[in-house]
């Protein structure tokens, strides 16, 4: 599959799949797989919002 190229990506408009025994992040409008960059900032914005003291 092919990385997602998208600008910007919200929290909300991911969705995880399972492959085998690992979950994969989506991106529900393209269809395509967030890019490394992209799910470092999708963990920031889970960490934020459920009040995880996360990597800075």
């Amino acid at each position: 599959m092919n990385m997602c190229r998208c600008p910007k990506v919200g929290l909300y408009e991911v969705e995880f799949k399972l492959d085998g025994m690992r979950s994969i992040a989506q991106h529900k409008n393209c269809g395509e797989l967030l890019s490394e960059q992209q799910q470092n900032e999708i963990q920031k914005q889970m960490f934020k919002l459920w009040g995880i003291k996360g990597e800075e």
